[in-house]
């Protein structure tokens, strides 16, 4: 289901973006390949599958291409789809247990585990299509880093890192990092992949900097990306290449040498039944993309122009200083703003500029009203002065140091949609942040009635209100006012709506 986010920095002296110009940051590798490919070392993009030799092309551009082949093309399909997040896009579907392994060693993936690394970071697309496997041993594998050891009669797949999919767990996906001290990712049960061939593609992204922060990120039905763990500490592995003889492979959909392991093996707790071997992992969906970084990288680049706390240029000075005169009109614009906007601004600024052009030809108090205006459709006016004053209106304490909440956003919208003040305590709406531009959970029950999450994040993240408020809700949403839907805490405009 499709929601919406927003967000407002927490008070006056909290907020650090500009209303006048946007900067939006470089974002990771996108489903088509486009995006930032800074110390990018492999990239698959599974609509450059040949059908003919079985191999998808590692088209990074970096050292000697790592190219994938899947072990048995009778098992995999070319599939063509439309999703709604992503438009048209190419896959390749692993219908049966298959694997896609790289040909050669992955020497420039086992450097992302070196010392002095940036850190390492994995960020696939897929359609899940493994509801429970029964007969698969788990976690199965969506990629892995694995060699075969080999210890007498004993073979065992040795993995430096992985991500899978645990069922035990209900389907939620787990990362797990070896060398340097293991670091092992798992999500509550909200960490799942979606289920079937009408659910759309999915992002799933783990990413460890160079600060040993590690994340696991994976989007929503919107096809908004949702951080699932943070982990501090998780150490960036060091040694990776302490086994230079090892022949690690890379591998999608399996283990990379599940096929010299046989599918079933007697179960040692029972003879009597069968179990499946332990190193048959098979991962069952569709590939579309998959690109692995030397580096961590960072929310804003996962988010792209859904990130808030962009950072935005400096007002400029004025191209000619010495003849830029400070008139009582531009001192007095400059005082009005400071007041409307609650923002000290330099006093070049061009809205200032602007506004005391309009004092300065004022033949009535129109123009005055005109020059105010200037100032009331900054973004400013929303983020500090109407918050500051909602937030007020929102706590019994009157106060503006107060989290922004359903009733600040509310009152916030409504100055920004011109709608009359009274209608706060009658009209059928509900401001939110638009889910095409923020990144907020959007559970019903967890992040709207029993807590403020959704608006707690947006606030984290400080959009500007102006650009990222939305209402109405989609049509049919649950949350709307008049399903008199309560808000165990008493303060927000949901509780106020349901009590009237």
């Amino acid at each position: 289901m499709r929601y919406g986010k927003l967000s407002i920095g927490k008070s006056a002296s909290a907020i650090l973006f500009s209303g006048l110009i946007y900067a939006i940051s470089a974002s990771a590798i996108e489903i088509d390949g486009s995006g930032d490919k800074t110390d990018l070392v492999a990239l698959y993009l599974f609509k450059n599958y040949n059908t003919s030799t079985g191999i998808v092309p590692d088209t990074s551009g970096v050292g000697s291409p790592l190219d994938l082949q899947v072990d048995i093309p009778a098992n995999v399909e070319v599939v063509n789809e439309v999703d709604p997040n992503f438009g048209s896009v190419k896959g390749v579907k692993l219908r049966v247990a298959s694997v896609l392994r790289s040909i050669n060693r992955a020497s420039k993936v086992l450097a992302c585990g070196t010392s002095g690394s940036k850190g390492l970071s994995v960020d696939i697309y897929i359609r899940n299509l493994s509801e429970e496997p029964v007969g698969w041993s788990q976690p199965t594998r969506i990629l892995t880093l694995s060699k075969l050891s080999v210890t007498g009669a004993v073979s065992v797949h040795t993995n430096r890192f992985y991500v899978g999919q645990q069922y035990i767990s209900n389907g939620v996906v787990n990362v797990s990092l070896s060398g340097g001290g293991n670091a092992y990712m798992s999500p509550d049960d909200d960490g799942k992949l979606l289920f079937g061939t009408l659910q759309p593609i999915q992002r799933v992204t783990y990413t460890l900097n160079d600060r040993n922060v590690g994340r696991l990120w994976m989007s929503n039905a919107a096809g908004t990306p949702q951080k699932y763990v943070e982990r501090p500490g998780a150490m960036i592995p060091n040694n990776w290449e302490s086994d230079p003889s090892g022949d690690y492979r890379l591998a999608l959909g399996n283990e990379p040498f599940y096929n010299l392991f046989p599918r079933i093996i007697p179960d040692p707790m029972d003879p009597k039944r069968s179990i499946a071997h332990p190193e048959q992992k098979s991962w069952l969906g569709t590939l579309y993309a998959v690109a692995i970084y030397c580096r961590g990288i960072e929310p804003q680049e996962i988010l792209g122009s859904r990130a808030g706390n962009t950072p935005l240029p400096a007002i400029p000075l004025p191209k000619d200083l010495s003849s830029f005169v400070i008139t009582p009109e531009l001192k007095r614009a400059h005082l009005i703003y400071k007041r409307i906007t609650g923002l000290n601004t330099p006093i070049y600024n061009p809205i200032v500029i602007e506004m005391a052009d309009r004092l300065k030809a004022a033949g009535s108090i129109d123009e005055e009203v005109a020059a105010a205006r200037l100032a009331t459709a900054d973004n400013f006016f929303y983020n500090i002065t109407v918050r500051d004053m909602a937030a007020r209106m929102s706590t019994r304490d009157q106060t503006v140091n107060t989290p922004l909440n359903d009733m600040v956003a509310t009152i916030i919208g409504v100055a920004r949609d011109d709608i009359p003040a009274t209608q706060l305590l009658t009209g059928n709406f509900y401001y939110y942040g638009r889910p095409d531009l923020t990144n907020a959970p959007m559970d019903l029950a967890k992040d709207f009635l029993l807590s403020n999450n959704h608006y707690q994040v947006l606030e984290d993240g400080r959009y500007d209100s102006r650009f990222f408020l939305s209402s109405p809700l989609p049509k049919g949403s649950p949350i709307e006012p008049e399903r008199s839907i309560r808000n165990r805490k008493a303060d927000g405009l949901v509780r106020l709506i349901s009590a009237l």
